[in-house]
């Protein structure tokens, strides 16, 4: 009984190393996003997502809509990006869905909100299932 505990893989541990990658591939990629692409831009959404911890009366697509409308004025390419930082820190998807996500919105151009909010609101939906 004892040798089969000792094959059984210790997931607790197993996370920890994974979320420290995490942790290490977001520090990573925001100081990436931040250096290259339009710093002002993401001092606004940082902005933003402190008035929205401020009032949590709103949803998220609610206050997606009516805090970053003005980002696109930075220019189109600062803006999605801007989105995607949002969308990391927000929700603290893993690397590989924030990748995914950040690829698609460059290929397809993705600049309206209404689409992102629609996007973000469904993964929220899946997450509480």
């Amino acid at each position: 009984m004892e040798d089969k505990e000792k094959e059984l893989p210790n997931f607790q541990t197993d996370y920890q190393k994974c979320s420290w990658y995490s942790d290490i591939f977001y520090t990573w990629a925001t100081d990436f996003i931040m250096h290259i692409y339009n710093r002002k831009t993401l001092e606004r959404v940082d902005q933003c997502i402190q008035m929205a911890e401020k009032d949590s009366s709103n949803s998220l697509c609610d206050r997606l809509t009516n805090n970053l409308n003005d980002m696109n004025k930075d220019g189109k390419f600062a803006y999605r990006w801007g989105i995607i930082y949002l969308v990391i820190k927000t929700l603290k998807w893993d690397v590989f869905s924030t990748l995914l996500y950040g690829f698609l919105a460059e290929f397809l151009q993705v600049t309206n909100l209404f689409v992102i909010s629609f996007y973000i609101r469904w993964i929220q939906d899946d997450d509480r299932e």
